[in-house]
């Protein structure tokens, strides 16, 4: 059952504040983007003359360095019927967004995927996800780029996240 637009805005709202608090626990001070109000009724965004970047969901700054992470909160991990196996994927437009916040700010991003009924927080740096796409899809208004969910790196249990 698809969610609608406000009951899966509070899904990724928590889902953020659990990352942002397992983060904090390792001693990095981080800032939710989300918490800055976007211009014209847009997220949190760069601007540059006229393009427009939205900004990952958290900005980590700590003694090991800086470093965005957007966060995926789903209630499962879908199976891919013709494949035989479950999936995670985001909207191809965000992946390739977040490839040049990368590449403009010069700070790493990660891709953090909490999947509830799996109980499980998977992710890692972009770099790992440009690696490894296991397929693309067009048949959505959105096109959408999806990773085996067992390949992509285990990163806790959702209980201890």
């Amino acid at each position: 059952m698809r969610l609608g637009f406000s009951e899966a805005l509070k899904r990724g709202q928590r889902g953020e504040k659990r990352v942002a608090a397992s983060l904090e626990g390792l001693g990095y001070w981080v800032l939710n983007a989300c918490d800055i109000a976007g211009k014209g009724g847009l997220g949190p965004s760069f601007f540059c003359e006229d393009s427009r970047l939205a900004v990952p969901d958290l900005l980590c700054a700590g003694e090991r360095g800086s470093f965005w992470v957007e966060v995926k909160a789903r209630a499962v991990s879908p199976l891919c019927r013709w494949r035989g196996y479950r999936v995670s994927g985001i909207d191809t437009r965000d992946f390739n967004n977040y490839q040049r916040v990368e590449e403009e700010t010069g700070l790493p991003v990660a891709l953090v995927f909490l999947h509830e009924e799996e109980k499980q927080v998977r992710g890692a740096k972009l770099e790992w996800f440009r690696a490894n796409v296991d397929h693309t899809w067009d048949k959505r208004p959105n096109r959408m780029t999806y990773w085996k969910f067992e390949d992509v790196p285990r990163i806790a249990s959702l209980e201890a996240a």
